[in-house]
Order: C-alpha cells, then structure tokens, then sequence
C-alpha cells in the first residue's frame, strides 16, 4: 500500500501477489479459529453473538465485491475493494495502516513546521505465561489512562499519537505494550519510569522492570508513525498462533481503541482531513471524476440508466480479469442480463462468446 492512502487506488491482479496468498491463508486460519465459536452462540438472543456471526460474514467476504468505482467521463477509472474492517483481517491490516498513516501524516508535517520535536515512548506491563490475555489488556488500558492523566506526563507531553500492539512469546505468553509517539519538552528517562511504575502498581500491583520503559529520539516521523500505527497483530504472528491464541486476541482486543491519538492532536487531524477531502472533491470535480458505491451502479442499471450499464459492462470485464473472486462479476452480470437493455445483452452474450473461445 502506498504511505498515504488519499483516495482509492485501482487494485492489480489479486491472484498473482505473493502476499495476497500469504492473507489468504492467515485468513482461513483466523476463520477455522473462530467459527466454532461463533457457532455455538448462533442461537443466542443476544447482540453480541449476532455481531460476531455478521463481523465473520463480513470477513469471509473481504475484498470480493467492489466498494467504490470512481469513472472519467463514464468510463471506468478504477475500482477500490470492499472491505470488512474486522481487528484480525489480515486483508485489512495494510488498509488499516495506510488509513491511519493518510490521516497522520499532514498533521505531523505540519507540527514539524511549528517546531516540534518528537520521540517514541514504549511501555510495556509484567506478564508471564499463565497470564489471561483479557485481564492484561485491561490492566494495560487502565494504566495507560492513569499515565496520561499524571501530572508529569502533562507537565511534558504536549501532545501524542498511541498505538497498542500485541506479540506472545513460548516463554513469557502474551506480551501486550504501547507505543506513543509524543511531542514533548525533556523528561527524564528515570521519572518516566517512575510514572509509569505509579500507573501500573495502582491497577495490578506488579512491579515493572527497568526495561519495562524505552524512549529514544526519531530522526524521520514517517518511520515513527508507521511504528505507532502499523500493526496492532503482526501477520506473521496470526500464521504462527494457535487457534485457542487466536480467539483470546479476538476477545481481548474487541471494541478495543488500538490507535489512539490525545484530543488537541486527534482535533486538528480530523480537521485536516476534511480539509483534503473538500480539496479532493473539488479536483475530482475539475477533472470530470465521479465516485459511485458498487451497489449505487446496480441500483441504477435497475432504474434504466443507461450510463450505469455501461459502466457495469466495464466493471464486469474488471472483475473478471483482476479479481480471484467472481462472486461480483456473476452479480454483474446477473443485473444486467435482467434489467438492461436490449443492446446491452447483446454485448453480453458477445462477450461471453469471446470468453468462451479464449479459456483453454
């Protein structure tokens, strides 16, 4: 993915990327975790087992339908991927980052120009092996907020972007810490240490190690945002996990914040964004650029609109070229064949013709 996700990019070939097969298959392992689970709660009445079960509905389904097509003049642009958004997405992971980074980005570039200086601050909690996930999250979150709320840290942060990631190792189980990126004044290493250790003995008890705090100087903040914002669970650890691993982190990271900026920075970031939105409509406007939903394009070939069908036409070949999915190229052609044109339908019969004659 490109460092700053703006707007949609046209998607390649999906079945030839090395790493698409790599998601591919964390994704089933991640969905042969939870589905038995879900599963037995299907019956429940309750809103939780009815989200979990549309949230693995959803992820089943990442990237096989259009989500946006933007065209030139009524003809096909570029086609950006529906996607589902779920935490243990591997499909969504370089998304997720993009996203964030597109958001953080100007915010920082325009921090540097007020002369901010940054640093990246790692706190971690004490953890052994037989540690319950859920419970470490929570002391974490817990102690996280009472940090940030102390007096030293306001004293010296102006302002901080926080990201929460979680690895597990065979010997200590699961590690779960944070990374801030902060603008702050000089704060000596030692009474960060002692901040955090108040935080933390308040919420659990535990004792941190020297080590349990690092903060180091960054010379590029693209390289510190990606670390802030990049990977809550690392793709390569989702490969290497259990199942039973996978629905703790599942559980314990649900409706979890993991990226988290302060509120005058997370303010003016949303700011900004709107602000690059109303640029961007404004040059899509320019250059004749239209954006319509997947499912806006077939509401409208339904309605009889004959520009909609054409853009559909072109959708349909898209799909069949690029997209190892054809559960929305049959969609397509299904509207179409139904509720298009006669001159249309024409132009499918021919293309499948052609289709036909080229596959071996």
């Amino acid at each position: 993915m490109p460092a700053k996700a703006v707007g949609p990019v046209k998607d390649g070939d999906l079945r030839d990327s090395a790493r698409a097969k790599k998601q591919a298959e964390v994704r089933e392992r991640v969905l042969n975790a939870l589905t038995p689970n879900v599963l037995a709660k299907t019956n429940e009445d309750n809103r939780t087992a009815r989200e979990n079960h549309s949230r693995l509905k959803r992820m089943r389904q990442c990237r096989e339908y259009p989500g946006l097509v933007i065209s030139v003049g009524g003809r096909l642009h570029s086609v950006a991927r529906a996607r589902c958004k779920a935490g243990l997405c591997p499909y969504c992971h370089d998304a997720k980052a993009a996203t964030y980074r597109g958001l953080y980005v100007p915010l920082f570039e325009e921090l540097c120009e007020e002369g901010y200086r940054f640093s990246l601050l790692t706190t971690t909690i004490p953890h052994t092996q037989s540690d319950d996930l859920g419970q470490l999250m929570t002391w974490l979150f817990d102690a996280l907020r009472i940090f940030t709320r102390s007096v030293p840290f306001r004293e010296h942060v102006q302002g901080y972007l926080r990201g929460t990631e979680v690895t597990n190792s065979n010997n200590n189980g699961f590690h779960p810490h944070a990374h801030f990126l902060i603008g702050a004044s000089y704060w000596p290493l030692d009474s960060i240490i002692a901040c955090w250790r108040k935080a933390v003995q308040k919420v659990c008890g535990r004792i941190i190690a020297p080590n349990g705090v690092d903060i180091k100087g960054i010379k590029h903040v693209e390289s510190g945002i990606a670390e802030v914002v990049g990977y809550p669970i690392k793709l390569a650890d989702l490969s290497t996990f259990t199942h039973e691993q996978i629905r703790s982190i599942d559980v314990a990271t649900f409706r979890r914040h993991m990226i988290q900026p302060s509120k005058e920075w997370g303010r003016r970031a949303r700011k900004l964004r709107v602000a690059e939105r109303e640029a961007r409509n404004a040059e899509d406007e320019r250059q004749g650029r239209q954006r319509d939903s997947y499912v806006g394009v077939l509401t409208r070939i339904k309605r009889g609109d004959k520009a909609a069908e054409r853009l559909a036409l072109e959708m349909l070949i898209h799909e069949r070229e690029t997209s190892e999915s054809q559960a929305a190229a049959g969609v397509i052609w299904r509207t179409l064949n139904r509720f298009g044109s006669p001159a249309i339908r024409k132009q499918l019969c021919d293309l499948d013709a052609c289709r036909a004659r080229c596959e071996p």
